[in-house]
């Protein structure tokens, strides 16, 4: 969450585009965050943490609940 209020003040109140902004949890399954390097069809992208080192070097991710390409 650090990173993604650091990228919001750098950006002027904006956070990523792809963080899903309902207040309905209903899509919690459908919101899986998306793993550095992995396929991000159908998951939360949150490249724009992860590019160029900036927030984030490399998205953490749950070994024991991950998918191919979701960080669990």
């Amino acid at each position: 969450m650090n990173a993604a209020h650091q990228y919001a003040v750098d950006n002027t109140g904006t956070i990523p585009a792809n963080i899903p902004a309902s207040a309905d949890c209903s899509g919690v399954a459908t919101n899986e965050i998306c793993k550095t390097g992995g396929s991000c069809s159908s998951l939360v992208d949150l490249s724009a943490l992860t590019a160029n080192e900036i927030y984030l070097v490399s998205m953490p991710y749950d070994p024991s609940g991950a998918t191919t390409n979701g960080a669990g």
